[in-house]
C-alpha cells in the first residue's frame, strides 16, 4: 500500500469517526432539550385553567366575604349571620360550601331520601333489644287515619287510637300528664263526636272522645330526640294500648332515631339569626322621639320586653328592633333619650318568609339610615355594599327553598315549634 493510500484511508477513518462523535453530540442534545421542555408541560390545559380560575375565585378582594352559612364556625359576612345561641347541639363542625356556589339541585336533594320514605301506619313501635333502634312490627289490619293538623309527620312519631266506643277524657287524663315529664314536646289531641279536635291538656274531663293522637317531637333547639326519650314515650303509648284495649296506628319512618338524626341536622343548615346595626353619623346621635316616629310609621310595635317588632299578617315575629347599648326601649325613655344606635335582628328559621322578611327589614332601615343621617354598619364596622346585600338576598331564598322543600316552611307553626 502506498503512502498516498494509507493517508486517504486514514483520513476517510477520522472523517466518519467525526460524524459519528458529532451525530451522538446532536443525539443527546435534542434527548436533553425534550426533557426540559416536557418537565415544564402541564398534565392538562383544561386542568390548569380550572385551578387558576379556582385560584381567582377565592382570592381576597375588597368585595369578597366570608361564606354566612359555614357550619361549626363563627359565620359573619360583613352582616353577620350566626347561628341561634339557643340552639346547642352537640355535633362536631362539618364542612360545608357556600349556598350560593352550589347548585339548587345538590343543596335540596341533601334529604331527599329521607322526604321520599314511605310513611309506615298501623305499626307498633317497640324496643327490641338495648342496643339496637326502635323497631317497627306491623299490625295485620289497615286503617286511613287524619291526625289533627297541628301534628306533622316531618317532626313528629304520632300515635292514634281509634276508639270501639266514645271514652271520656277524664279515664285517661293522667296518662297525658305523664307525657309532660319527657324531655321533648309531646302534643295530645282527642277528636269528639262533631269531628273536631281538642287539645287534651286544656279539655274538659266530661269530654267524650271517639279517637285520641299523642305525637313525640323528634328534634328541636337542644338536639335530636334520644334513644331513653323515644322508649319511654312508646312504654306511655303502649300502656295506654294495654289499659283502653285498643290498636294504635303509627305514622313516622321506621328507623326514628336515624331520621331524627337527619333532622336535626337540617336545623343546624338553617338555624341562623341575621344582624343589622344603625349607628349615629358625624352629626351625632338621633333623638329617641324621632326614632319613635319613623318606627312607628314602619308599622312596629313595641313590646313589654323594650323591643320593637315588625309582625307578620299572622301575628308572627318576623324581626325585631333593640337599643345597641342594651338599654330597654320605652316610650318615657324615647322622649328624653340620644340613641347611639339600634340593631335590626331576623331569626331566619322563625320569620314568615325569611327572605321577603329580610327584604322588609332592610326597607326600614334604609328609611331610617337616611332620615337619621345615620350609617348601616355590619358586626365589622363596615358599610355595606350592593353587592353583599343581593348575596345575602340569593342564600335567603335558597333557605327559604330548602325550608318548603323539607316540608318546614319558614315561619310555619312545625318550624315555630322546631325551632323554639
Amino acid at each position: 500500500m502506498s503512502e498516498l493510500t494509507s493517508a486517504l484511508l486514514g483520513i476517510g477513518l477520522a472523517i466518519i469517526a467525526l460524524v459519528v462523535t458529532f451525530n451522538w453530540w446532536q443525539e443527546r442534545k435534542i434527548k436533553k432539550t425534550i426533557n426540559q421542555n416536557t418537565s415544564e408541560i402541564h398534565d392538562d390545559l383544561l386542568m390548569d385553567a380550572q385551578e387558576t380560575l379556582d385560584i381567582e375565585t377565592i382570592a381576597p378582594t375588597e368585595d369578597q366575604f366570608d361564606d354566612p352559612f359555614t357550619i361549626g364556625e363563627e359565620v359573619d359576612f360583613k352582616i353577620q349571620i350566626e347561628e341561634a345561641v339557643e340552639h346547642q347541639h352537640d355535633l362536631p363542625p362539618t364542612d360545608h360550601h357556600d349556598f350560593i356556589e352550589r347548585k339548587d339541585s345538590e343543596v335540596l336533594s341533601t334529604y331527599e331520601d329521607e322526604l321520599d320514605r314511605p310513611v309506615v301506619q298501623n305499626e307498633f313501635i317497640q324496643e327490641a333489644d338495648q342496643n339496637e333502634h326502635a323497631q317497627v312490627i306491623d299490625f295485620p289490619t289497615k286503617r286511613s287515619i287524619h291526625a289533627p293538623d297541628a301534628m306533622n309527620e316531618e317532626v313528629d312519631l304520632i300515635a292514634h287510637f281509634h276508639f270501639s266506643h266514645p271514652i271520656k277524657f277524664e279515664s285517661f287524663s293522667q296518662n297525658v300528664e305523664i307525657f309532660n315529664r319527657l324531655d321533648k314536646p309531646v302534643l295530645s289531641f282527642g277528636l269528639d263526636e262533631n269531628n273536631h279536635w281538642h287539645a287534651l291538656g286544656h279539655a274538659s274531663q266530661s269530654l267524650e272522645l271517639a279517637e285520641a293522637a299523642f305525637s313525640l317531637q323528634l328534634a328541636d333547639r337542644a338536639g335530636a330526640v334520644t334513644k331513653e326519650t323515644l322508649s319511654q314515650f312508646q312504654q306511655l303509648i303502649t300502656e295506654m294500648a294495654l289499659k283502653f284495649n285498643v290498636e294504635p296506628t303509627w305514622l313516622g319512618v321506621k328507623d326514628v332515631l336515624a331520621y331524627a338524626q337527619s333532622l336535626d341536622e337540617f336545623c343546624l343548615e338553617v338555624d341562623k339569626t341575621m344582624h343589622l346595626h344603625l349607628v349615629s353619623g358625624p352629626a351625632g346621635r338621633f333623638t329617641g322621639t324621632k326614632f319613635r316616629g319613623l318606627a312607628e310609621a314602619n308599622g312596629l310595635t313595641l313590646n313589654p320586653n323594650g323591643e320593637y317588632q315588625s309582625l307578620s299578617p299572622s301575628g308572627q315575629v318576623n324581626f325585631t328592633l333593640v337599643n345597641i347599648e342594651n338599654n330597654p326601649l320605652t316610650n318615657d325613655m324615647l322622649k328624653s333619650s340620644l340613641l347611639k344606635g339600634v340593631s335590626f335582628s331576623l331569626d331566619i328559621p322563625r320569620a314568615d318568609h325569611c327572605a321577603e322578611a329580610f327584604n322588609q327589614m332592610l326597607l326600614i332601615a334604609k328609611k331610617m339610615e337616611q332620615a337619621l343621617s345615620a350609617s348601616l354598619i355590619d358586626d365589622r364596622q363596615k358599610e355595606l355594599s350592593d353587592h353583599q346585600i343581593e348575596k345575602i338576598r340569593q342564600q335567603l331564598k335558597l333557605i327559604q327553598t330548602h325550608m318548603t322543600t323539607r316540608g318546614i316552611p319558614s315561619g310555619s307553626p312545625v318550624a315555630l315549634r322546631l325551632f323554639s
